[in-house]
């Protein structure tokens, strides 16, 4: 049975459907991962022997097409074509960029700023830069939209930025990845005329979240989706002509019913302990009670009780093929009983499980037991600042906080500060180490160990890695 149409169920989980694979968009973006290494790595083999033979006098960004080209390079090509869909330019001296041609706005997709003047000729980007670290705001709102010079504005520049770097937008270090790629190819090429499958998004975004079977995931996928194969599914579908429930035939046979209001189910309810009364409450949407249930798991509330709830649901539903397919009836008691010893195998599985990561992950390569510590004392003489920086998704303002310990733990100092307006909690942070920075060095200190809670500051302040939007 086709419930619903392949492209329906290729949508992201986000947006309602199952997350199927698009494999001609997947291997847009594998091919575009050898365009990638080409332009990181142009004197491997392979970039030589192609330069060579199709774009020896440019580069593989604008290389074309000729007579005679191999399935290869025409593949190739076609995730070249979906890499610039994702390249942007991060400024930096701003000489090597035109303002009217190369991508550098931080948009979806990245494209050039949209000119006035459609006639308005090519300039380079550093005649709209004063002192190599500000914009000419006279000269952006003369030449460009409003919202474009708005957004160009708000983009910081570095004055001791070297040259200008050429990277993809869609990561945080700049650097090419196939799941990103695949995001945008999807977002290119999608018909957005495409309806997902029903069901309330919400509901589905918790299901994905649950620390459960995989099999109940997608049952329970279904059951929000009316993807089901109950007698009202079975009569739409020109299948069955009687949608009345097998067990109590006295109503039809919804998922509603089958789950909740039968009597058969509401026995097992009753029976099985559950704290909320309003999931054996009739006139209640089952949208309302799967959303009780599936809040209860998340909020981890009684939690094996709440997790029985999942593994009713599933043995009502094998009880009732049990019934409708081999002519079986067993007793509701046998039903609760099942999703019982289904929730204590589970559990037990899981802590026996937990228990085995939580050895591995104390233990070091020689086998030896790992003491962590909470906070470590720094080494004698020096002091460890401990700092931490705040951010408002909405008023875009920022602050910080610090406190500077001995190597006895006794309290040196403290402080606190009001940044500067800043785009993401990560811009908040790296400004919070600035200013501990800023402030240690005016008290005198020099043997400092600064420690954030965020590990892609440190990464940043030690050069283990960039973040590509950070760079304006």
């Amino acid at each position: 049975m086709h419930w619903f149409a392949w492209k329906r169920m290729s949508l992201s989980k986000i947006e309602g459907g199952m997350g199927f694979r698009d494999f001609e968009n997947f291997n847009l973006a594998l091919l575009g991962k050898q365009i990638w290494r080409i332009l990181q790595n142009p004197e491997c083999l392979m970039a030589k022997i192609l330069k060579q033979r199709y774009f020896n006098d440019t580069n593989i960004l604008n290389a074309i097409q000729k007579k005679k080209s191999s399935f290869v390079w025409k593949s190739l090509l076609q995730g070249r074509d979906l890499i610039k869909q994702g390249l942007r330019f991060a400024i930096g001296s701003g000489s090597h960029i035109s303002a009217w041609v190369d991508p550098w706005l931080p948009v979806h997709p990245p494209r050039p700023p949209r000119a006035k003047n459609a006639h308005e000729e090519n300039q380079l980007l550093k005649t709209w830069i004063q002192n190599g670290s500000a914009w000419n705001e006279d000269l952006i709102r003369e030449k460009v939209v409003e919202d474009d010079a708005n957004m160009i504005l708000s983009m910081k520049l570095c004055s001791s930025a070297p040259q200008d770097m050429l990277g993809w937008h869609y990561t945080q270090n700049g650097l090419y990845t196939v799941k990103s790629a695949y995001w945008l190819a999807n977002q290119l090429h999608r018909d957005h005329n495409l309806q997902a499958p029903p069901g309330n998004l919400q509901i589905k975004a918790k299901i994905w979240k649950l620390h459960t079977a995989p099999k109940l995931k997608h049952f329970f996928w279904k059951i929000v989706s009316d993807a089901l194969a109950t007698g009202t599914n079975l009569r739409r579908r020109h299948i069955r002509d009687q949608p009345i429930c097998r067990r109590c035939c006295q109503a039809e046979e919804t998922s509603q019913h089958l789950f909740f209001d039968c009597f058969y189910a509401q026995q097992v309810w009753r029976a099985s302990g559950f704290p909320n009364q309003q999931v054996m409450t009739p006139g209640i949407s089952i949208e309302t009670k799967l959303d009780i249930i599936l809040s209860g798991i998340l909020t981890r509330q009684q939690s094996q009780l709440i997790h029985l709830a999942i593994w009713i649901l599933w043995r009502l539903w094998k009880s009732r093929n049990l019934l409708a397919f081999q002519q079986r009836s067993q007793s509701w008691q046998t039903t609760l009983q099942q999703a019982r010893n289904d929730v204590n195998d589970w559990h037990t599985t899981t802590n026996y499980l937990q228990s085995l990561q939580i050895t591995t992950m104390n233990k070091d390569s020689s086998g030896d037991t790992i003491r962590h510590n909470r906070w470590q004392r720094p080494p004698v003489g020096w002091v460890k600042v401990n700092y931490d920086g705040s951010f408002n998704h909405q008023t875009r303002c920022s602050s910080a906080g610090w406190i500077i310990r001995d190597e006895n733990g006794a309290y040196k100092g403290a402080g606190q500060s009001i940044g500067n307006r800043t785009t993401c909690a990560l811009e908040s942070e790296i400004q919070a180490s600035i200013i501990a920075m800023q402030h240690v060095w005016s008290q005198g200190y020099r043997k400092v160990i600064f420690e954030g809670d965020c590990k892609q500051v440190e990464e940043l302040l030690n050069n283990k890695q960039i973040h590509f939007g950070c760079c304006n």
